[in-house]
């Protein structure tokens, strides 16, 4: 079971990226930008349409950030000119942004989303372009904290590995087949919102007698990741949603999204009302509407 539950994809199946130099819009600094050669989805998908390729994830890459001046944007739109004010109004809309991470020098993968998601809105993008940024800064966050499990392909998948993981606990393991099965689990159910599974993994990991100080320090990456960052993004992620219903109250899609984002914030009588909601337009797949129906029933 051990062999099979919580095996790693061979990186000789990983996400194929090219990368090249590229001046940016601003200044003299450049920035790496990234194509996807080669892609799959063999990591499976969450319930908030996150999915999962094997070896890394093209979001993480998708977005260049400048050297020096922190100018990020999606490397495709990394051929702008901008006129010598406007350029200084980038500036200050980047000065004011990276203020608030925790390196302003070597801002994180969804600290650099947010960048360019106040980038986009200050030059005029509409709502659901920046609400699809932030659904990638959320999950670059995510994915940091989970890594990939092959075939986790949504909830109801999620939870038969939950059930069929703690079944494996109640056996006698190996002290590194314990640390094993707690953090992955720890993992699984934080990909499926089960957040008091989660906490009693990761709990129970933090709590084994004999964990390196390398594992350690990883546990309580984890619980900072899954905790207090993704929880922050997600909740920028409603607003932005919830500004955009306002104008479109039956977008079933956004409405389907902030009914996931409540979930995983723990509010459910938001989630139900969403996901009712959502039920009722023409503009969802029918794996979304079984995810729902799942989840409500949960």
């Amino acid at each position: 079971m051990l062999s099979t539950l919580f095996i790693l994809i061979s990186s000789s199946w990983a996400t194929g990226l090219h990368s090249e130099e590229v001046s940016c819009p601003i200044g003299t600094d450049v920035a790496k930008q990234f194509f996807v050669l080669s892609s799959n989805e063999y990591g499976g998908f969450d319930s908030d349409g996150a999915t999962y390729s094997s070896g890394m994830q093209f979001r993480n890459y998708e977005i260049a950030t400048c050297s020096q001046n922190l100018y990020t944007a999606l490397g495709t739109d990394m051929e702008k000119t901008w006129s010598s004010e406007e350029a200084k109004e980038i500036i200050a809309v980047i000065e004011k942004s990276r203020l608030s991470f925790k390196n302003p020098k070597l801002p994180e993968t969804w600290e650099r989303y947010e960048l360019a998601i106040e980038i986009y809105r200050w030059e005029g993008r509409p709502s659901p372009f920046l609400i699809e940024l932030y659904q990638k800064a959320t999950w670059s966050i995510r994915d940091e904290a989970v890594g990939i499990h092959e075939g986790l392909a949504g909830p109801t998948v999620a939870d038969q590995v939950l059930e069929l993981g703690s079944k494996e606990l109640e056996k006698e393991l190996s002290s590194e087949q314990r640390k094993m099965v707690l953090f992955n689990l720890a993992r699984v159910a934080h990909r499926n919102a089960r957040f008091e599974q989660r906490t009693q993994f990761i709990s129970e990991f933090m709590t084994l007698p004999d964990l390196s100080s390398a594992e350690l320090k990883t546990g309580a990456r984890f619980k900072e990741l899954t905790e207090v960052i993704e929880p922050k993004y997600l909740e920028k992620t409603k607003i932005e949603i919830e500004k955009h219903l306002q104008e479109n109250p039956t977008d079933g899609q956004m409405l389907y999204i902030l009914g996931d984002i409540y979930r995983r914030l723990g509010d459910m009588d938001s989630c139900t009302k969403y996901f009712n909601a959502a039920n009722l337009t023409n503009d969802l797949q029918d794996e979304q509407r079984q995810i729902m129906q799942y989840l409500l029933r949960e």
